[in-house]
């Protein structure tokens, strides 16, 4: 590096010590969780914060995990013809949403316990 250039990126937003970082597969996206209590997605190509993430405590973040997107949810899964078994989503754009789940049985109607 030549004199007066830093070789580090600073990426400023928080209030708080960052105490977490998790990159997404692909690279593009950085995400940051602070003792300030919020999660920033950073885009990585531009250095931008893309999404601020707060929960209603605001208690310190000290761990996160990034996960990718299960396919089934993107809007470009639907747009090649697959669909949901229920449809769920619209025809609308954005991610489709799962069936809702079954009311909770301790045991099935036709068995007994003992």
């Amino acid at each position: 590096t030549g004199v007066g250039v830093s070789p580090h990126h600073v990426l400023e937003g928080h209030n708080g010590p960052v105490s977490c970082l998790g990159f997404t597969d692909d690279g593009s996206r950085l995400v940051s969780g602070s003792e300030d209590g919020s999660a920033r997605v950073w885009d990585t190509a531009t250095r931008q914060v893309v999404r601020v993430l707060a929960g209603p405590a605001r208690g310190p973040i000290s761990a996160l995990l990034v996960l990718a997107r299960p396919r089934f949810l993107t809007a470009s899964h639907r747009a090649a013809g697959k669909s949901s078994a229920g449809g769920s989503g619209g025809e609308k754009g954005g991610p489709l949403r799962p069936q809702p789940l079954q009311p909770f049985q301790r045991y099935p109607a036709d068995c007994k316990p003992w």
